[in-house]
């Protein structure tokens, strides 16, 4: 491995918002909070209309907010009510509680017709156990072209051909790096199995550090959320953390340092201009981020090989398509379920699609922010007509860079990631803690590499068969 030295930057990880303390608000309080409802009001008063529940766990959301404000102006026949479910804070993650309040609801037979995950989204409860199938209620709708949608994106979410949550706005996660330390010869959005990265890194030619984040959990948390379909298998449950590849992974964060430090005069732009960063972690929302690497790179030639995949999947692409916005399911007990598809559908509008904050599904609209890029455009500033500034990259301790335009071959580039991702992050909270807690006994030297993948493996096994049956 190569010798790294002791200068890093630090990571800050940002975690799904969620609202404050414990169970279903009873509907007694809901009727409560009712009381104010003004008669003839079609934002409060239901008025004779079949009354469809939705529940958050992020009741603040404003796409989701407006949604059901414009949804119970205009819709006759169905009224919209948010259920806002409260984590009491007492023990587990916030997503992990919604999800066990959830599937307990439904499997009573009470529950919401409908639910809005609020970045708490797991395949583990998005399934057919709990959920509907979306396809029938679009392909039933002449009103709906699921053509006209990012299909490989909607594949990405399928579990056993069925798609039973649907991101109204999606990002990508993915990594890049400079060609000339990646491989030149590698296509620009070429993926890479866990050995071709690792030989890479070892064989670059300026490379000290594989992330900023470079201490071995951070980058083995990195890796290992970004490849965690390599090995669980969401459609089955059957997982494969006790392989060889697991193992490689585990050995390889291994060889960095234990834990983060900062030097005073570090520069984030010099770490990834001079090819000392081999790779840069990108939640990719906007084609202007293809721009702002390729600029924060020094303007350099870029490769975009995403997150490894596993052995003989490199024509899935190394990005993973991951829920950014509203991202709803139609519960399995509801009495209202057309009722509920034309609420969903109500998201996928070309006006809403418009102001999703990730990419939109709806593939005109994200052609339309890309042409919002490609195009310069002018303001006059005391008298002077300039091009305007439309995007400005942003590190710390250092002057922003302001951009008018992205460029042709970053327009074909962020097009190529959208259309050739098909994985989706399926990602458990309580998942992911026991996978944490295992890989730091080994990082603390207390365990074998062996031992610690086969404690993973049969953990996460078991978690996995308790959510799933």
């Amino acid at each position: 491995m190569k010798k790294n030295i002791c200068v890093l930057i630090v990571f800050i990880l940002i975690g799904a918002a969620f609202a404050g303390c414990g169970t279903e608000k009873g509907e007694a309080e809901i009727e409560g909070e009712a009381s104010g409802i003004e008669p003839g009001n079609p934002l409060t008063d239901p008025a004779g209309r079949t009354v469809l529940k939705v529940a958050t766990s992020y009741v603040s959301d404003r796409q989701l907010t407006e949604r059901v404000n414009t949804f119970n102006r205009n819709n006759e026949e169905y009224f919209v009510e948010v259920i806002g479910y409260e984590w009491d804070g007492m023990e587990g993650h916030p997503a992990d509680s919604f999800a066990t309040w959830l599937t307990m609801q439904i499997l009573s037979g009470e529950g919401p017709d409908m639910v809005e995950y609020g970045g708490t989204y797991s395949p583990a409860v998005a399934s057919g156990k709990l959920m509907e199938n979306l396809y029938p209620y679009m392909e039933a709708d002449e009103n709906f072209h699921r053509e006209t949608y990012y299909e490989n994106i909607l594949r990405a979410f399928e579990l056993e051909g069925c798609l039973y949550v649907l991101p109204t706005g999606f990002r990508i996660n993915t990594m890049c790096g400079k060609a000339e330390e990646l491989g030149s010869k590698r296509g620009v959005t070429e993926s890479w199995e866990i050995g071709e990265m690792i030989e890479a890194y070892e064989n670059s030619t300026n490379a000290e550090w594989l992330l900023m984040n470079n201490s071995k959990s951070l980058i083995f948390w990195e890796l290992c959320s970004g490849c965690i379909g390599n090995y669980v298998d969401w459609e089955t449950g059957e997982c494969s953390f006790n392989t060889p590849e697991f193992e490689e992974l585990l050995e390889f964060s291994d060889t960095f340092f234990d834990r983060l430090l900062i030097s005073n005069d570090f520069s984030f732009r010099a770490s990834l201009q001079s090819g000392q960063t081999f790779l840069q972690p990108v939640l990719l929302v906007s084609p202007w981020q293809i721009a702002s690497e390729r600029i924060s790179f020094g303007d350099a030639d870029m490769r975009w090989p995403g997150y490894p995949v596993a052995d003989g999947e490199k024509e899935m692409g190394g990005g993973i398509a991951d829920v950014y916005g509203p991202t709803l399911s139609i519960c399995a007990n509801s009495r209202n379920k057309e009722g509920a598809w034309e609420f969903i559908k109500s998201f996928l509008t070309p006006e809403v699609q418009r102001e999703v904050r990730g990419i939109p599904l709806l593939k005109s609209a994200c052609e339309e922010k890309i042409q919002e890029a490609l195009t310069v455009e002018f303001e006059t500033v005391d008298g002077v007509r300039r091009e305007k500034i439309k995007y400005e990259i942003i590190a710390e301790g250092e002057d922003p860079i302001g951009m008018t335009a992205i460029t042709e071959k970053d327009a074909e580039i962020f097009r190529d990631i959208v259309e050739n991702t098909h994985r989706s992050n399926g990602w458990d909270y309580g998942m992911g803690d026991v996978i944490s807690e295992e890989a730091g006994a080994f990082f603390e030297k207390g365990k074998d590499v062996s031992a610690v993948a086969e404690t993973i493996q049969n953990r996460v096994s078991v978690y996995i068969a308790e959510r799933m049956n």
